[in-house]
């Protein structure tokens, strides 16, 4: 018999557990890891950081951020929180031969370790910003063999579970993975399920749970399944073109009609952008080439404007844009002059 395995719920840390991995630290939510007094990055030790009782001072802030007034209050304080981040370590800020500063950054590029473990957040909130009862999440996740920790959030209204996966291409398949989890976890939990676990650079803040009260376990089985999104076919974007049946003859400026009549997700789907996923509020899509499973920009159904997140779709990612500004960068450079051009062209009035 493994006697490092008589206790495998146990909150004593063993060589060979699952959370004897070594994970970047960061004191403030900044991009790259903060350093010891001898340079080297803050590199810290995930069971023990999770199953230890953390420094006084860690302990307050959290006391503090859970018994603040309301939401802001404790999103304010929740940014002065330890960071980590338990799916694997990066490099420490460096000065090249020249001087420049390099923050080296927590990144996918500046990974120095995959830990082959997807770490997942569920809020503790509806939609309709009441709390949850979220006594059943351990009774239904604790049943999954893969999952090795379970604990309450810094804000204490949600949970962050770990899932252990295959070492072999831990971050290779990482989003793989973690976009499978979605799949499987959805059903159960919703809207309550955050889809940021896709990242493997995803900082968390810090929260203790008595080990008592946490769910541990230290040899979990490995979750298997991945998903990869079919590629993207080849971009082969047409212009969007309205006729002038559907305009006819209008008192309004181009711009506003354009947006009264015309949808940025039709707009998106005309230039080979792919529907990630619609809901009843919203629609994510995927840009042209995208080589992961998330998504680039989001369409609000109750404004009909589209947030643009990812830097290299080639569009604004500052605010949010109209039909009428999503047609004018897509079709005319940017040029809102050209665009409106255009449409009184085609016999907008």
């Amino acid at each position: 018999m493994n006697i490092n395995k008589i206790d495998p719920h146990g909150a004593t840390l063993y060589s060979d557990s699952r959370l004897n991995v070594v994970c970047s630290g960061y004191n403030t939510n900044n991009a790259a890891p903060d350093l010891r007094s001898d340079g080297t990055p803050l590199w810290f030790n995930l069971g023990k950081l999770l199953l230890n009782p953390p420094p006084p001072q860690w302990l307050e802030l959290q006391n503090k951020i859970r018994s603040a007034p309301d939401e802001a209050v404790q999103k304010a304080l929740k940014k002065k929180a330890f960071g980590f981040t338990p799916s694997g370590y990066f490099g420490a800020p460096y000065t090249d031969a020249r001087g420049k500063y390099h923050s080296a950054g927590r990144t996918a590029e500046n990974l120095l370790h995959a830990n082959a473990l997807i770490w997942l957040d569920f809020d503790g909130k509806d939609s309709t910003g009441e709390n949850v009862n979220f006594g059943d999440l351990i009774n239904v996740l604790s049943k999954w063999p893969c999952i090795c920790y379970i604990g309450r959030s810094i804000r204490g209204q949600g949970y962050h579970a770990g899932v252990a996966v295959p070492r072999d291409n831990a971050a290779e398949m990482h989003a793989a993975r973690a976009a499978a989890l979605i799949i499987d976890l959805e059903p159960h939990f919703g809207e309550h399920l955050d889809k940021s676990c896709v990242d493997i650079s995803r900082l968390r803040y810090y929260a203790y749970t008595d080990p008592k009260d946490a769910y541990i376990m230290h040899y979990p089985e490995n979750y298997e399944r991945f998903y990869i999104a079919p590629p993207a076919p080849k971009p082969t974007a047409r212009t969007y073109t309205a006729t002038t049946t559907q305009m006819g003859q209008t008192s309004q400026r181009p711009g506003d009609w354009f947006n009264a009549n015309h949808s940025c997700v039709d707009i998106l789907t005309a230039h080979v952008w792919q529907i990630a996923r619609p809901t009843a509020t919203q629609t994510d899509l995927r840009r042209p080439g995208a080589k992961t499973n998330g998504h680039d920009a989001t369409v609000y159904h109750d404004s009909g404007k589209v947030k643009i997140w990812s830097t290299s779709a080639g569009l604004p990612t500052d605010g949010e844009l109209t039909p009428f500004a999503l047609y004018a960068h897509l079709e005319h450079g940017g040029d809102f002059k050209a665009a409106a051009r255009a449409l009184k062209a085609a016999g907008v009035q």
